[in-house]
Order: C-alpha cells, then sequence, then structure tokens
C-alpha cells in the first residue's frame, strides 16, 4: 500500500528507476532527481505516424498529457490487486548508469536485463547512462542510451526530456493495443481466460459461469483505466459507463467501487484539462520542494464554484460515498480506507479542510481492525494529509502514533526513530537536528492541481494568480528563509524557528524522552548524550535538582562511549555545555598596537578651510569607532561563560572559531561550578597571516562533545538559526576598505611583524619636582627588543591627559595669578641628530637620548610620543607614550615692576654703591628724591627696570644674577650684581637700559592662544599702536634680560619675565627724548613779585643730529597745589602776554631756540609751568 493517496495516483504511470552497476548514492540522487522533474508528459511532443491508428477517439492531442510516477526499487515487482486497479501495475523501468565508475558498459546492459526480468508487466525499458568517458564506445541505440556531457542542466534536461517522449510513446502505443486487441484476444482465445481478484476463488462451475458473466463489465473496466493512464479521460468514462452498467448487473460490487474510483479520477483529469486548455500552460502548483497530495481544486485559493461545477462536485461525493458502500459490502477494509483519504485529500484541494478532516478521522476509526503494518500505513498517509493541509500538530501527532504502532524489535527501532525525529520537528524541535527531516515528504508528496474553474471563470483566476504573484514579490525576503525564490505557493506549514517556545515543555520533553528510548535501544549513545544536553539547556528551569543529576549520570555513563577523536563540527545543530555569554577581543596594549600610516592624501584630506563646521563634526561622530588592529602573532579574547544547572560542567577544551586568516588557538580546560551566573576567562590564540580575521563563535568541548557556539558581530551568543540567517546576510564577511559597524567587534584587521621598542626613563621616575624657570636634564633609554630593525623613529610631544591638567590648574591661584603663557617653546627639547645617528636600530641595540627640560607654571608637563617602523612595512607603525609629568614647585616670581628715569652720571655715581651694597630686600635709590631732583647738566638719557622678586619657597633661598644683552649697545649694565633671596622674602631688582627712540616698523599684535574671533569693536588707529609699542618692548625684556638663579640645592634656573605687565605711560618711558626742555641757567624754582610783569626763559635745544621741522611749544600755567574748588578761573590770578602755543618752523641740528614768556601774578600762591612739545608728524 502507498501512503501517497490522491485522486492522482489512479492517471500516473508507474515507473521504476533503479540503480545499475557501480553508482554512489550521491550520484544516483542527482540524475534521478533530473528524471523526476520530467514527470509531466504533454501529448502534444509525441511525434505519431499517420498511419497510426486512432483508438482513442476523444483524446486531446493538444492539452493532453500523461504522468510518469517514477518509483525507487523498494517497490514490489508485482501486485496482487494490479489485475482491479491496472495503475498498480509497474509499466516501465529506467536504469540509471554512471560511466565514471562502470567501464565495462557490456556488463552493466546485461545487469539491466537482468533487472528488468524481475517486473513481468514492464513493457517500456531504457536504460540511461550518465557522464560517459571519451574511451567508451557507443552501444547500439535502443534500450541502452548514452547521455552526453552537455554541461548545462537545462540542455541536459531537454535531451532527457526528448527521451522521455519516446518512453511515453511505447507506453501509449501499449495502452492503445491493450484497448483494441489484448483483452479482446484474452477472451476470444481462451474461453476459460477469467479476470479474478484475490476475494474471489473460482472452483466450481457456477462460479466460472458467474465470472463470465462479470467479464465483460471487467473488461470495459480496464479498457478506461488505460485510457485514463493515455491521458484521454472522456474515453475513460465511456468505458467507465459501461463497466459500471454491466457490472451493477451483476452486483461485481469490487469493480463497481473500482470503476467509480477511476471515474471521479476521470472527471477531475478532464477538469485539468479544461482549465488548462484556457491557460495554454500545465504546471504544478507547488514548489518542486514541497510538492502536495491535493485532488483537485486551485491550492490555497478559494473556489467560487458556478452551478455546473457545483453538480459535478455533489456527483463526485456521490461516486465516492457508493464506492465506499460497495468496498464494505465486500469487506474490503484497505479499499475503503484508501479511499476515504483521498476523499479527504480532496476535499483539502477544494479548501473544505473541516470535512477533510472529518473524513480522515474516519479512516483513522476505520484502521482499528487493520493488521499492524497496514495500519501505520494508514496513519502514514492521514498524517501526510493533513500535513499537505498545513496542519503541522495533527502531522506530527500521527506520525508519532505510527512510530508506537511499531513492534519492539531489533530491525524496528531505526524506523521509530526516524518517524520520531520527523515528528520532533513539527514540536518545535527544529533545532535540534541540523538537515530537515522531512526529506522522504519530498520525494512522496507529488499533486497537479485540478481546477472547477470553467470558462467563463477563468480570467479571474488570472487576475487572482497575478495578485499572487504580487504578493509573492512583495515577501520575498520573508519566503526566502522558507522556500528560497519559489513562484509557487506551498501547503507545507511554516516552521517557527522565530516564536517563543511557550506551552510545549511538556510535549517536547516526553518527544526528547521517546528519542532517547529509541537511541538506547539503537545503541547510539552520540543522540542519547545530543537529546539529554539539548533537555538540559531547553528545560534547566523546569527540571527539579534530583531529575539534572540523573541526566547528569546517564550522561556521563554514554559520553563515555563517544569517540574523542571526534573533532568536526557534526554536532552544529545543538549547542553544548556550558552557556556561552559573549566573546570579547582584547585590544593590544597602546604601545604593541598598530596604527596605520597617515599617507599624504590622507593628511589633505584632514585639512579643512574653515576651523569649524558642522558636516565635518558629524562625519568625525560617525568615525568613532575604530577598526581593531592586531599585529600577526599572539592574542587574547574575553570569553564569557555561564552554568545555570545543578552539576558542575567540566569544559574539556575551548577554542576560538574563526574565518579570514588561518588562526591557531590555544586550547584552555577548566570546570564551571554549577550555579555560576558569569565566568571570564582569557583565551589565547595566535595569527599566523596578515589580513581579516572574523570571530564566528567557540568550539567547546564538554561531555566528548564538540560543539560550535556562535555569536553575532557584537559578540553575543546566538542560536543556530540566527547564525544561518547572519550568514546569508553575509554578516560574516569582511572587506577591509569598508569601515565597521560602530557595534561590531568581531572583525579584526591582523597587520604584519613589526618591531618593538622599549623605553626606559631610569632618572626620571613617576614625576620630576623641579621649580618654576627651572632647567634641568635627563636622559631616556630606548632599546630594540623585538625581532626585526627599527629604520625610523620619530619623536613628538602632545598634551598630559585633561584630568591631570585640570589638577594643575586647580593650584594657579597659589602664585603667578598674571602669569601669560603665550611662549609657543616646548618644556622637552632634544637633540633630533642623536636618533638620527642611531639608525636603523638592529634587535637588541639601544641609545641614550638627553632631554632638556624649562618648566614654566601651570603646565603639568607633556607626553611624549615616539612613533617607528620598519621600512619592510610602510603601511603600519607602531607609537610609544611616556608621559612626562612635572611636580612644579614655586621659586622665584615677580611681582610688581616699574621704569623709573634716571641718566648716565647718576648710575656712575651710584654704581659702587650698587655693587657694594646689593642686601636683600634694600633698594640702593630713593624713588622720591634720588632721582626726580635734577642737578644741573643731568639728561634723562637712561632708565631703570625695577623687578620687584618674591621668594615662594619656604624651604629653599636663591642667588639670583643679571645678565644684559643690552651691554653691546650701553655704556652701564651692572652685569656683576648678584642678589641673595632668603626663603619668603622680596628683594628689588635693578636693570638699567639706555633710552631710544621708539622703532618706526613694529610687529603685527600677537592674539591669545585660543583667540580665533576678532572683537567686535575696533581699535582705533593709536590705540593699536600702543598695544603693538607695548608687546614690542615685552618681547624685547623676555629676549634680552635674563635673570639667572641658583638655589641652595644647587639647581638652576631663571625667574621668568612673561608675567610682567607694560603700560603706555612706562612705554613712553623708555622713548629717547628728541629735545631737551630746561629754564635759562638751570632754574628749577624763581620768586615772583606779585602784580609787576616779568620775563621767564624757556630754551629747547635739538640733541639729535639732524634738525627738526614742525615743532611746537605748549605752556600751561596752573597751581602748584591741590585745589578744592574744582571751578577755579586761572585767568584770574595770572595775566601773560602774547600766546600758550608757540610753533617753530625749524630746529637745526644741536641749536637751542629760546622763548621769553611775559608773566604777572595777581595772587599770592605757588604756581608752575607746565611746557611740553610735539611735531605735527608725532606724538611726544
Amino acid at each position: 500500500m502507498d501512503i501517497n493517496l490522491t485522486f492522482v495516483e489512479n492517471r500516473a504511470i508507474r515507473v521504476v528507476v533503479l540503480p545499475i552497476g557501480d553508482i554512489s548514492n550521491e550520484s544516483f540522487k542527482e540524475y534521478t532527481s533530473l528524471i523526476r522533474t520530467l514527470g509531466i508528459i504533454e501529448l502534444s511532443g509525441i511525434t505519431r505516424d499517420a498511419n497510426e491508428s486512432k483508438i482513442l477517439e476523444k483524446i486531446s492531442w493538444v492539452d493532453g498529457h500523461m504522468l510518469l510516477n517514477f518509483l525507487d526499487s523498494t517497490v514490489p515487482p508485482k501486485d496482487e490487486w494490479e489485475e482491479l486497479h491496472i495503475y498498480k501495475k509497474i509499466f516501465g523501468v529506467i536504469g540509471v548508469v554512471d560511466c565514471k565508475r562502470s567501464r565495462d558498459l557490456q556488463e552493466t546492459k546485461k545487469q539491466f536485463e537482468q533487472a528488468v526480468s524481475r517486473y513481468p508487466s514492464a513493457v517500456a525499458t531504457v536504460c540511461y547512462a550518465f557522464d560517459p568517458l571519451e574511451d567508451q564506445q557507443d552501444l547500439e541505440r535502443g534500450k541502452f542510451v548514452m547521455i552526453p556531457n552537455v554541461g548545462d542542466k537545462k540542455h541536459l534536461l531537454f535531451y532527457l526530456s526528448t527521451l522521455l517522449f519516446d518512453f511515453s510513446h511505447t507506453l501509449l502505443k501499449h495502452f492503445e493495443k491493450m484497448i483494441t486487441e489484448g483483452l479482446d484476444n484474452q477472451a476470444s482465445n481462451s474461453t476459460n481466460n477469467i479476470i479474478s481478484t484475490p476475494l474471489e476463488i473460482v472452483k466450481s462451475w457456477d462460479e466460472v459461469a458467474r465470472a463470465k458473466k462479470r467479464r465483460p463489465g471487467r473488461i470495459s473496466k480496464c479498457k478506461g483505466d488505460y485510457c485514463l493512464l493515455s491521458g484521454s479521460p472522456l474515453d475513460a468514462i465511456k468505458y467507465y459507463d459501461q463497466s459500471l452498467e454491466i457490472s451493477k448487473s451483476n452486483n461485481d460490487w469490487e469493480w463497481i467501487a473500482s470503476s467509480y474510483e477511476g471515474y471521479i479520477s476521470a472527471v477531475l483529469s478532464k477538469r485539468n484539462q479544461e482549465y488548462h486548455s484556457q491557460t495554454s500552460q500545465i504546471s504544478p502548483t507547488v514548489p518542486t520542494v514541497h510538492h502536495q497530495l491535493l485532488g483537485s481544486g486551485l491550492g490555497n485559493n478559494s473556489i467560487a464554484m458556478d452551478s455546473a461545477s457545483a453538480i459535478e462536485d455533489q456527483q463526485i461525493k456521490d461516486m465516492a460515498t457508493e464506492a465506499i458502500l460497495c468496498y464494505n459490502k465486500r469487506k474490503t477494509l484497505s479499499f475503503e480506507i484508501e479511499l476515504t483519504i483521498k476523499m479527504a485529500n480532496y476535499h483539502a484541494s477544494m479548501e473544505r479542510k473541516t470535512e477533510a478532516s472529518e473524513t480522515l478521522t474516519q479512516a483513522f476509526d476505520l484502521a482499528y481492525d487493520l493488521p499492524l503494518v497496514e495500519r501505520i500505513t494508514i496513519i502514514c498517509s492521514i498524517a501526510l494529509a493533513y500535513y499537505s493541509m498545513g496542519f503541522k500538530r495533527k502531522f506530527a501527532f500521527y506520525i508519532r502514533e505510527a512510530a508506537f504502532l511499531y513492534n519492539k524489535k531489533p530491525e524496528n527501532w531505526e524506523k521509530i526513530n526516524n518517524l520520531l525525529i520527523i515528528a520532533s520537528r513539527f514540536f518545535q524541535l527544529e533545532d535540534l537536528f541540523g538537515s530537515g527531516p522531512t526529506n522522504f515528504l519530498e520525494e512522496k508528496n507529488k499533486t497537479y492541481n485540478y481546477s472547477v474553474s470553467t470558462a467563463s471563470n477563468t480570467k479571474k483566476q488570472q487576475s487572482r494568480s497575478k495578485s499572487q504573484q504580487q504578493l509573492g514579490r512583495t515577501n520575498n525576503n520573508n519566503n526566502n528563509a522558507q522556500g528560497g525564490g519559489n513562484r509557487f505557493q506551498t501547503r507545507m506549514p511554516q516552521l517557527s524557528i522565530t516564536r517563543k517556545k511557550e506551552g510545549w515543555y511538556i510535549l517536547q520533553r516526553y518527544l526528547i524522552l521517546n528519542l532517547i528510548s529509541a537511541s538506547n535501544n539503537l545503541q547510539d549513545s552520540l543522540s542519547i548524550t545530543k537529546y539529554i544536553i539539548y533537555l538540559l539547556r531547553t528545560q534547566y528551569k523546569q527540571l527539579p535538582k534530583t531529575k539534572q543529576l540523573e541526566f547528569l549520570s546517564d550522561l556521563n555513563h554514554h559520553s563515555k562511549c563517544l569517540s574523542i577523536s571526534i573533532n568536526t563540527n557534526v554536532h552544529m545543530n545543538i549547542l553544548g555545555f556550558p552557556f556561552l555569554v559573549k566573546i570579547t577581543p582584547l585590544a593590544l596594549p597602546d604601545h604593541l598596537a598598530p596604527f596605520p600610516r597617515q599617507t599624504a592624501q590622507d593628511s589633505q584630506k584632514e585639512k579643512f578651510f574653515f576651523i569649524y563646521s558642522p558636516y565635518e563634526q558629524r562625519n568625525n561622530s560617525l568615525d568613532k569607532k575604530k577598526q581593531m588592529i592586531w599585529v600577526e602573532g599572539e592574542c587574547h579574547f574575553l570569553v564569557t561563560l555561564a552554568n545555570p544547572f545543578q552539576f558542575d560542567v567540566l569544559v574539556q577544551n575551548i577554542t576560538i572559531s574563526t574565518a579570514g586568516v588561518p588562526f591557531e588557538s590555544f586550547p584552555l580546560s577548566f570546570k564551571v561550578l554549577a550555579n555560576t551566573d558569569k565566568m571570564d576567562i582569557v583565551i589565547s590564540g595566535r595569527t599566523l597571516r596578515p589580513g581579516p580575521l572574523i570571530i564566528k563563535g567557540a568550539y567547546i568541548r564538554s561531555f566528548n562533545l564538540l560543539s560550535e557556539h556562535p555569536i553575532d558581530p557584537q559578540g553575543n551568543a546566538i542560536s543556530i538559526a540566527s547564525y544561518e540567517q547572519l550568514v546569508k546576510r553575509d554578516a560574516y564577511c569582511f572587506d577591509p576598505e569598508t569601515p565597521v559597524e560602530p557595534d561590531d567587534i568581531n572583525k579584526i584587521l591582523i597587520a604584519p611583524d613589526l618591531p618593538l621598542l622599549q623605553l626606559s626613563v631610569p632618572s626620571y621616575g613617576s614625576t620630576l619636582s623641579l621649580f618654576t624657570g627651572e632647567v634641568n636634564t635627563f636622559t631616556i633609554a630606548l632599546e630594540n627588543i623585538g625581532s626585526q630593525p627599527i629604520d625610523v623613529i620619530q619623536i613628538g610631544l602632545e598634551a598630559l591627559d585633561k584630568a591631570i591638567v585640570r589638577g594643575i590648574a586647580a593650584k594657579k591661584n597659589q602664585g603667578y595669578a598674571s602669569y601669560e603663557d603665550d611662549i609657543d617653546d616646548p618644556i622637552f627639547t632634544w637633540e633630533d641628530s642623536i636618533v638620527q645617528r642611531n639608525l636603523p636600530l638592529p634587535p637588541g641595540a639601544s641609545f641614550l637620548l638627553p632631554i632638556k627640560v624649562f618648566v614654566r607654571p601651570f603646565i603639568a608637563g607633556n607626553q611624549m610620543i615616539i612613533t617607528y617602523r620598519s621600512n619592510q612595512d610602510t603601511s603600519y607603525q607602531r607609537k610609544v607614550t611616556v608621559p612626562l609629568q612635572l611636580d612644579i614647585n614655586y621659586g622665584p616670581e615677580i611681582t610688581n615692576f616699574d621704569i623709573l628715569y634716571t641718566s648716565k652720571k647718576s648710575l656712575q655715581s651710584l654704581e659702587p654703591y650698587i655693587l657694594m651694597n646689593n642686601v636683600a630686600g634694600q633698594s640702593p635709590l630713593n624713588t622720591s628724591t634720588g632721582i626726580q631732583q635734577k642737578s644741573p647738566n643731568i639728561q634723562n638719557d637712561y632708565c631703570l627696570l625695577l623687578f620687584e622678586v618674591k621668594n615662594n619657597s619656604s624651604t629653599h633661598s636663591f642667588n639670583i644674577t643679571y645678565n644684559s644683552l643690552f651691554k653691546n649697545k650701553q655704556e652701564i649694565t651692572l652685569d656683576n650684581t648678584k642678589y641673595d633671596l632668603a626663603p619668603n622674602s622680596t628683594i628689588n631688582i635693578i636693570v638699567p637700559m639706555k633710552r631710544e627712540p621708539f622703532p618706526e616698523n613694529l610687529p603685527q599684535i600677537r592674539q591669545a592662544k585660543g583667540q580665533y574671533i576678532k572683537p567686535k569693536t575696533k581699535l582705533t588707529e593709536h590705540e593699536e599702536y600702543l598695544n603693538r609699542l607695548i608687546q614690542y618692548f615685552k618681547d624685547l625684556f623676555i629676549k634680552n634680560i635674563q635673570l639667572n638663579w641658583v638655589s641652595s640645592d644647587n639647581t638652576r634656573g631663571n625667574v621668568l619675565l612673561n608675567g610682567l605687565i607694560l603700560t603706555s605711560k612706562m612705554v613712553y618711558k623708555l622713548n629717547n627724548d628728541p629735545v631737551t626742555v630746561e629754564f635759562k641757567d638751570h632754574l628749577l624754582s624763581k620768586r615772583f613779585e606779585v602784580g609787576v610783569f616779568q620775563t621767564l626763559d624757556i630754551v629747547i635745544t635739538n640733541v639729535l643730529n639732524t634738525p627738526i621741522s614742525g615743532l611746537i611749544l605748549h605752556l600751561q600755567p596752573t597751581v602748584d597745589r591741590e585745589v578744592e574748588n574744582k571751578t577755579l578761573d586761572i585767568n584770574k590770578k595770572i595775566g601773560y602776554v602774547g600766546s600758550l602755543t608757540i610753533p617753530i618752523k625749524e630746529l637745526e641740528a644741536h641749536k637751542s631756540y629760546q622763548h621769553s614768556f611775559q608773566v604777572v601774578f595777581f595772587e599770592r600762591d605757588s604756581y608752575k609751568i607746565i611746557v611740553s612739545y610735539n611735531t605735527i608728524a608725532s606724538f611726544t
């Protein structure tokens, strides 16, 4: 009995496909699959001779077709009911030969003839020899055909279809012969030749007479079967009508039922031809991967039948009911059940799934009285019917029932195990097995759709077909995971891979226990171990401790039977113990990590015209995730495991699963204790070649079972189904040129082996304690500890970490509040020529590099960045960062500054006193009387720079020496002056400077650091001139004045001048006067009589070597005291003759001009005359 019970079976010609000679199973399946795709033989493709008689009067040579049902060698050569059901005969035999393995084709031909002899009913036989070799000679064309190596599957199928047309022509000729001559000749040749079935025992004369009376009806029924097999349903209906009329008169019940069954198949075949005559094509309605067992209908679409179709449908039901009653009268229970299942499939094809399910339930109840083997076959047929309707739970239920019906015999345990495996997939245990367990369904489940549509509703079906195709294209992405890119819909139930497995625990547990029991009888320790591990992994929360320990005992017993030499991923379909949580590749330390070299193109990309760009900021935010790069050699991973079970798990071995460049993972064994939520371990390995490396997961061996635990691109553990979906999306492919996703951590770029440089600063320590302004020197040692020479070493400086800088900035209020660090000179300096002299640096070599330090306030230090590489690899380089942190102690500091007028004669008279009395805290000059009261013939050609220096240290004293670079321009410098600065004390340091005219060209104003936006208020021309003048003299002081100090612990440094505050008033004191203004006879004061006019002579002398033109003299009389009344009118107290503004057209060099000023005083008081001058070209 065949489990493929549909009405299609009644019109399909049975053809056995046999392997001939030496051929592998894989090759046989490959060749057979090609043949199976050509099961529909269109009658229009069969070439007929014009002289052939037209036996089949109503056959359609345009739309008609024959069906070939290809079977394997397990089908018995002869069936005892083949006289009653002609379609159960085997009419054809096809042999398949692999010429690559069967060299002797003559011997192979004999084997084929011997195999054909076992099938007496076969009328068409042929042997196809695939992949013939060049040295093999072709046999005579006939029953042994050589299939050429066309190389293209499309052309190969075309060649095979041509051969099958010839094969079908032979079958068609035989069927026509049986219709016209065969059966009638048998009747005429022998009067005793009767057609009987196993139900009849013809012994007596009465029984012989009854059989002869029934013979005409039986012959008509057989002719109808041959017409149906020939693809002519109308001719078949004609003979079925004759058979029913004769058989009913003779009460030939089983033949009446068989005629009804053939009649139904003919009606459905006629309906199919009518439908396809409108669509001009014949095609199966389901994919070639998942065929359906349907009797008729339009697949999953509801059918709106017209009145004629409804009458025909009711006729089919009535005929089926009558046939079942006839089978019942003859007690042929198996035929009754078969027809019931065929009707259930018919109901399913018409979308009457409720009636189909009720009919299948009736068939299941009827099968209770059948023998065990037939009962199992019927239950499998029922399960297959539910499978075609999409009722996966019922399908799995009946498959499991069929497994329980098998006798517990050694030869049946494998069948029981296979059925349980098939059922498990639909109990949401599909991830327990790596390959699909329903392959047998794909081979057996074949059908062709019959339409109840008439010509009137053909257009509706075509429009519905177009809408389905559009819907299929819309859901293409979802369907690819289940059925590839097939155009046809399928009734195969969708697997619930992505659904939550809720409410299935008990059913799954019992089914797994059944699988364990079957595997135990098969002595399959590997499967038992896998099932127990799967049960514990999926249901450990529902299993009590005692049950887990029982499973652990069984697991230990069966795992010992497994071979430890199994090193492949054959167990990839399940995940083993313990649980993998995450794998994180560990980045190399900064001094070992490789950095891509910046090319000229990269540097050009980084240059941007604008200082700020929102687009540039957005791009930088996208590039925050940098590609992880390792160097060829040893690397490390952080693996997180978990063990939620009530027992310890011994990990026999764990290695990393990778793709890309070759990778050698170092094995590791350890134990994970019970109830461990998280356990981190470090696994090491070694890359063997540069290039891309992809982390796929981890291989874990426990209980002698090896399994690969996959991870997603983020490093998290995932299921096998999720892993397969990621593989389809190329998530584990790595292009080094394409930027990685921000969250991806499983893609690593391996750089070639690079040199390794070791740095040490023996005299430095963690920090270097220095005073502000101190100058110090230390050395660093550079040694090549790698295996490759170092050809290039580049040393640079960067800022320290921001946290350290903030800590130093917090100390800013302790001192140097007015210090402005606008100097770009680095703190640390070195001689690059020393580095270049030692290159290339071979392995094992080293050298010392002196580093000079100059300390400034508020600078915590720098990071010394040393990049180095070898010329063998110009793509990558390594970088070493040495933090040079400074512990700054505040020592001598300038707290105040002023500029005083003086003259050369005054300095000469005071020089001995200054050099001999440089006591700390005292100044040799009195700022109120020593300089401002001039004696005769004294000119202010010098000025004094007065520095007030404070010692902020309470532990160190300093000896300060002044060194001036102005000594080449002036006669008095006071360079030998020394000052002692005690702890927490203050002294004044005097630096003489000769007054000179302001320079004509001044530098541009230097913006402060970080100031890129100009102020909104624009400076006037005079204000900008003053700022540039102040900047010029400040830079002049810093460059030419050195206040060197030596501390009490013999350290050396300089007092920093960057904190000087200059004003425009101070700056003007530095300018040399072009003229001298004095009263005649060098008078500083004079008494006048009230009310009497007297003369005051003012002398102006040009001290320059060039004449002065455009000179203007200004006189301003005023009261020489503080006046309370600010509205005092000076004109009421003083009178004068002439103007207070006297223009002097030109004053020759070293010449004088005298101006007499007539003045009278009306009141007794103290007055002063302020004399000033200016030129038209400048301000003075």
